[in-house]
């Protein structure tokens, strides 16, 4: 799928491949995976990196959540849903994942040549580790590559993984005692019975609370809600 960035987007991403790499230069860090570490062609892999974290996240809808560490950090996410971008300089390349590379990822393979974008697709760590996917083209330096055609369109990745995190959030927040009133065969045996008497205790503690705060005037003292910190948001 080709994408195109704004003009916008492409300094944001631009801006921070200078600053990534000043910040290694600076701290004397050696290139990732036997990369350049200073000059020119560093500064090159920062921004074809950069750009390709800035096209998915622009894709998805993220780029509030895009450029958040000021350090890289082996083994985070480049975007939320354990998302991580893997950038390639050629549009018939494969998806490199390295062998030590932490599990649970979902990876995107974008591929930037001639000032053309393309996200191809996205894959879950635990389909990436086959064994026939091992090579090692540059010697002593064995990946999984993986082909371009066992990526998953870049589409249904909403559907898959970030509709079904909103629907895992709002299900913990859901009215169970709403539910069960509605639908009686759904309540589990005692379920009615354990909230009154959680309620009951409620109200009697309130009170013991209020009668130990009574003024010497015999006045009773309202008690407190909880704050924040001691309750549930």
């Amino acid at each position: 799928m080709l994408y195109k960035l704004s003009e916008e987007e492409i300094q944001v991403a631009l801006a921070e491949a200078s600053r990534r790499q000043s910040l290694n230069e600076a701290r004397g860090l050696k290139g990732r995976n036997g990369g350049a570490e200073t000059g020119e062609k560093a500064l090159f892999f920062h921004r074809v990196g950069c750009l390709g974290e800035m096209a998915v996240a622009s894709y998805l809808g993220l780029k509030d959540e895009l450029f958040q560490e000021s350090d890289a950090v082996r083994g985070s996410f480049d975007l939320p849903f354990c998302i991580d971008v893997k950038t390639r300089t050629k549009h018939y390349y494969d998806l490199i994942v390295q062998l030590d590379e932490e599990p649970g990822k979902n990876y995107w393979l974008v591929t930037i040549q001639n000032k053309t974008i393309r996200i191809h697709g996205w894959i879950e760590h635990d389909q990436c580790t086959k064994p026939e996917y091992v090579k090692d083209p540059a010697k002593n330096r064995s990946a999984y590559f993986v082909p371009q055609s066992a990526l998953k369109a870049p589409e249904s990745f909403r559907a898959e993984v970030m509709d079904k995190s909103q629907q895992a959030r709002e299900a913990r927040y859901l009215d169970w005692t709403a539910i069960f009133k509605r639908r009686l065969d759904l309540a589990p045996p005692g379920y009615e019975e354990a909230v009154q008497a959680g309620q009951e205790g409620s109200r009697d503690r309130y009170e013991r609370i209020g009668k130990r705060r009574a003024g010497k005037s015999g006045k009773s003292k309202p008690g407190r809600f909880p704050g924040l910190k001691h309750g549930a948001d």
